[in-house]
């Protein structure tokens, strides 16, 4: 790893007291909102209200249950250190003594914490120690009184003064930011939203509404600038009238596949050739149902063209979908539009902390073209160029994953040698919630990870590791389109959390190049083996030198 890079680390760094949102100067907090990527409902039925004092949306169970259905908070790429966790409630006749489930480094701490008739605000569940990543569980099982149990926001505020700095393996802290619904206005228009913005900030990312007054010009405008555009494509909402001939350019559940397709295709080809990718316009109905989804994340896996799961209601399944059928993919992060110009920018600057001391993700905010919003990220900007914090196009923010038990179609996952199954996989929100294989090192084996990438190009590569004991040093070969290089990894250093582990050119397809890791005695201690991340990092015709370290 180069001097300029440890540079580039320390600057970030540094101007923490830039991005600082806690209760104090420099203090590290964290607000996991129901409606934030790090939120799931994994099992059961939590059903939504809008009406919370807190940013409005909750969860909440209305049956005494017997545990069985969960809502999860996972709380990775954080710093490691001992938080004080709070849950936020409002004041209501709610459960006497809702039940908590809280994974940390010490075990699994279960307690009970009255959500009845409590002035609306935060309130303790404990302090605990995480080392890069722990899980919070709300049940449905609760004690007394009560007419239902909440599950709305959390908040963790790191004990220490200030954080440690990022890991060593890691990649210099990036953000994207998406503004959505263009087409309404003029760019060409002095004084227009879209104007400013494409003089002003061209290294984010728009998405561009089918059929607007003005689409065919913010197509024609953005492509004469290099801006990166992507459709913007409107999807059935809850409340909607859900009959389909209301909205030809709307996918809607009651479409069957041909229409679905049609619509898509339709929309796609009108914003043709400028687009590199889509996202969902609204859709809280229509990203959860996983048949229509299939068809239409279907047709963007065969135009080799980008998804970004706009998440407009956490039970969406587009995410996950598009890692199945090995899209280039992502997950909004948090929405920034603010109710002020300085809450905009204290929104992103929250994300770029996330970036700052956890880099090796990939942060994404959606924003629109509001009077709060636009010049709060103008602004914002400024301030993240000047601490550290990179803002990367998001056709260069996007990744694919596998996993040992979630592999994308037309990907392997093979061993050799003898490996145990371990249910302590690495925490993530970019994971699922499953296995991973453990296996001493007191005997050869190898876990290749051969994907089926969607384009040709240059990745960068993150090797994933979750819990487990005596771990030891693990030596990773990465078959790239130019050969073969090999590192050694200490899983001690990088347990629940991504390892960097370099920048390589792979082809497009399955079978043409693999990351394997391999079980070496002279290592000592165990081996785990969970996940890999390639994140797209341009074309391979881009760059005359193949380098692999930033």
């Amino acid at each position: 790893m180069d001097r300029f890079f440890i540079c580039k680390i320390l600057c970030a760094f540094l101007m923490l007291m830039a991005f600082s949102s806690g209760p104090a100067c420099g203090a590290y907090q964290l607000v996991l909102d129901g409606e934030d990527s790090a939120f799931r409902v994994k099992s059961g039925t939590w059903a939504l209200d809008k009406t919370g004092s807190y940013q409005g949306n909750y969860r909440f169970s209305a049956v005494k249950g017997a545990g069985n259905s969960l809502a999860v908070w996972n709380i990775d790429a954080i710093p490691d250190g001992t938080y004080l966790v709070e849950y936020y409630v409002d004041t209501g006749d709610y459960a006497f003594a809702a039940e908590y489930g809280v994974e940390h480094d010490a075990g699994v701490t279960t307690v009970t914490r009255s959500q009845h008739n409590r002035p609306a605000g935060w309130y303790s569940i404990g302090s605990y120690s995480f080392t890069g990543a722990g899980r919070i569980t709300q049940t449905d099982r609760w004690v007394g009184v009560g007419t239902k149990v909440i599950a709305d926001a959390l908040r963790i505020t790191l004990q220490s003064a200030l954080p440690v700095a990022p890991p060593a393996n890691s990649v210099a802290p990036e953000v994207s930011i998406v503004v959505d619904d263009l087409g309404a206005l003029n760019p060409t228009q002095n004084g227009t939203f879209t104007h400013t913005l494409f003089t002003q900030a061209p290294d984010i990312t728009y998405a561009v509404l089918p059929g607007l007054t003005y689409t065919n010009a913010v197509m024609s405008d953005s492509n004469s600038k290099g801006i990166e555009t992507m459709l913007h494509q409107p999807m059935e909402y809850y409340g909607l009238n859900p009959d389909p001939s209301l909205d030809p350019k709307r996918l809607y559940v009651a479409n069957n596949s041909s229409e679905i397709i049609s619509r898509l295709n339709t929309n796609l080809e009108s914003l043709a050739p400028y687009i590199w990718g889509m996202n969902n316009h609204q859709g809280s109905l229509f990203s959860q149902y996983r048949t229509g989804l299939e068809v239409a994340l279907g047709e963007i896996r065969n135009r080799n063209f980008y998804f970004l799961d706009s998440r407009t209601i956490s039970d969406s399944v587009s995410y996950t979908i598009a890692k199945e059928k090995g899209i280039l993919a992502a997950e909004r992060d948090l929405f920034v539009d603010g109710s002020s110009q300085a809450n905009t920018e204290e929104l992103i600057k929250s994300v770029a902390q996330r970036a700052i001391y956890a880099p090796n993700y990939n942060y994404v905010m959606i924003c629109h073209q509001r009077p709060e919003t636009v010049p709060g990220i103008l602004t914002a900007l400024v301030a993240l160029e000047t601490s550290g914090v990179a803002i990367r196009r998001l056709d260069h923010n996007l990744h694919y994953i596998m996993e040992v038990d979630n592999v994308p179609a037309g990907a392997s996952v093979n061993t050799t040698g003898f490996w145990n199954t371990t249910t302590l996989d690495m925490i993530s929100h970019e994971l699922s919630d499953g296995d991973a294989l453990v296996g001493s090192n007191s005997s050869a084996g190898s876990v290749a990870f051969t994907p089926n990438l969607p384009n040709a190009g240059y990745y960068r590569v993150f090797i994933g590791a979750g819990y487990s004991s005596n771990l030891g040093n693990t030596q990773i070969s990465i078959n790239h389109n130019s050969g073969t290089d090999s590192k050694v990894v200490n899983f001690n250093a990088v347990t629940n959390r991504w390892a960097y582990i370099g920048r390589y050119g792979f082809d497009a397809g399955a079978g043409a190049n693999n990351v394997t890791l391999n079980r070496l005695f002279t290592f000592g201690g165990n081996v785990t083996a969970d996940a890999v991340k390639f994140v797209y990092d341009g074309a391979l015709n881009t760059e005359v030198e193949d380098w692999t370290d930033y």
